[in-house]
């Protein structure tokens, strides 16, 4: 509020108020509220007062608390913003809700792809929408909803950024995306890729660079941004070859989530510790691989390891009952000794297995005992490299089982131009 008043003072110098107020009260200009969550979300349920105060719902049409009049007019004008960018693992409590209001949800949608429908639905007809916001939704596999949304939008411009620092104290990978409420839907989206932060004027620049994209050529799967001669290469490099999707029968999964990393990832000395304090602990203890430890062709090494239950592992050993906790403290004491402090953060996670100390369902966690090819899912350049160690990795990583080392090879020579086609 304070911005905006300094905002309203410029060029107002010298000039003293007389009978009226210099400055207008911005009361009913700044709210305070979750803009994605309505009162709706206590119907029916149990809050306590913490608990309704964390969540704050904002009515969007109350004339009191939100925007009563611009929304009984139509709506916004203008909805412009950088929506917060926070992953899906820390939303589990809302997911319901957003299941029940939103098209674009998929389960591990992280939340900007709800502030894009948001801010849609806000706007007066005709008038326009524009984000700067992640540029992963058009690759992500929890951007499909996503994307198949927009494809019904008059999406007016699309700007990438690629990997380029956009924001100094961040990596992002941002977009610009501008949107027009209208029922006059284009067949055809202006992009343009941006290659350097050196430029005097971005306006000049995307014009000078900028290309349509055919909204029927862009796959629900993943959008690329490319111009009719790309998209031509492309469509022929599909029709005469075969997709790496293929050629691996769908053999592609992303590493292990596990939704709180300060209880189950360890460093060395606390792996060697619980094993001292009990060899049992070893059953249970995996070496793991973050994004960063993923270099082109070197032989992977971990500095970190995972403490792994899948979902179900308890069941499966100890059958279903009330006395689980106990029988895992009688048996792995150490391992049960470390995760304790931790039971309650645990326990409110949204992607946990059957009990807190497990982790999420997977239908693929023996795949990474295969030898496999690993590689990070965000890198400038090429990173693949082999593993045949049964190494685990998180969630920055992306593994191929297969010992088809031709394939290593290939994806190391061919990765920069097909990914800059969208055929990695």
């Amino acid at each position: 509020m304070m911005s905006l008043y300094l905002k309203a003072l410029e060029g107002e110098r010298g000039i003293l108020p007389k009978k009226q107020h210099l400055l207008p009260s911005l009361t009913n200009n700044i709210k305070c509220g979750n803009s994605l969550i309505g009162y709706d979300i206590l119907e029916g349920k149990l809050f306590d007062d913490d608990t309704k105060s964390r969540i704050n719902p904002f009515d969007w049409n109350s004339k009191s608390v939100g925007f009563g009049e611009i929304m009984a007019s139509g709506g916004f004008d203008v909805v412009i913003g950088n929506p917060p960018y926070v992953r899906q693992e820390t939303i589990g409590e809302f997911k319901e809700y957003f299941q029940g209001h939103y098209e674009v949800y998929q389960g591990t949608a992280d939340l900007y792809a709800y502030f894009i429908e948001k801010g849609v639905s806000l706007l007066k007809d005709k008038e326009l929408f524009s984000y700067i916001v992640a540029n992963k939704w058009m690759r992500a596999n929890y951007g499909e909803p996503l994307r198949r949304w927009l494809k019904k939008q008059r999406i007016e411009e699309i700007i990438d950024f690629g990997d380029l620092p956009v924001f100094e104290t961040a990596t992002t990978y941002p977009c610009i995306i501008r949107i027009k409420k209208t029922a006059d839907k284009k067949s055809g989206i202006g992009a343009a890729q941006v290659k350097t932060l050196n430029f005097n004027n971005l306006t000049e620049y995307v014009a000078e660079h900028s290309f349509t994209v055919e909204k029927k050529s862009l796959d629900d799967k993943g959008w690329s941004l490319v111009n009719e001669q790309a998209q031509a290469l492309l469509n022929k490099l599909q029709k005469a070859g075969i997709t790496l999707g293929d050629y691996v029968k769908g053999g592609i999964y992303r590493g292990v989530l596990t939704g709180l990393n300060e209880a189950f990832v360890i460093d060395a000395e606390t792996k060697n510790r619980l094993i001292a304090e009990d060899l049992h602990s070893a059953e249970l203890i995996k070496p793991f691989l973050l994004g960063r430890d993923v270099k082109r062709y070197q032989p992977p090494e971990n500095e970190v390891n995972l403490i792994l239950m899948p979902n179900g592992w308890t069941r499966e050993h100890f059958g279903k009952g009330r006395n689980a906790w106990n029988w895992i403290k009688e048996n792995y004491p150490a391992v049960a000794n470390h995760l304790q402090p931790y039971a309650d953060k645990a326990e409110k996670r949204f992607d946990k297995g059957e009990y807190w100390w497990e982790l999420r369902a997977c239908d693929y966690y023996e795949e990474f005992k295969e030898p496999k090819i690993i590689y990070p899912n965000i890198c400038k350049k090429p990173e693949f490299t082999f593993d045949s160690n049964g190494l685990y990795t998180n969630q920055k990583c992306f593994i191929i089982p297969s010992s088809d080392k031709y394939l290593l090879g290939l994806r190391g020579r061919v990765w920069v131009k097909s990914c800059e086609f969208g055929y990695a």
